[in-house]
């Protein structure tokens, strides 16, 4: 038996740590009581923004939705992102950066490929 053998470190179990990963992104989705017509308008923003930068995070999809963004803190933006990758819109994330915005104090954003953007 070695320190890293999860007998040993039961903090360290790749199975269980996508579960638990999967269990929070499930439960992000919910938090707030996000409805399934206010994810499809998301999806739908997401798609839109991919369908015109080439690169895009999740502030930006926010920026796009306005009065309808979702309220801070409330996490369910990652989430969204990912089903939008699974639909085939955006791939990543590709990129990690720090954010710009004076209101995000300089935190890590992730940054996305659009698959939809033309190329011109």
């Amino acid at each position: 038996m070695t320190l890293f053998d999860p007998d040993v470190r039961p903090d360290r179990d790749a199975r269980r740590s996508a579960e638990a990963r999967d269990a929070g992104m499930a439960l992000a989705e919910t938090a707030w009581h996000a409805t399934e017509v206010w994810k499809e308008l998301v999806l739908n923003t997401i798609r839109s923004v991919a369908e015109d930068q080439a690169q895009l995070s999740s502030i930006d999809v926010i920026e796009a939705l306005g009065s309808q963004a979702p309220p801070a803190g409330s996490r369910v933006m990652g989430p969204l992102m990912r089903r939008a990758a699974t639909l085939g819109y955006i791939t990543g994330p590709v990129a990690t950066r720090r954010s710009d915005r004076v209101s995000h104090h300089s935190g890590l954003e992730n940054i996305w490929r659009s698959n939809l953007r033309a190329e011109s």
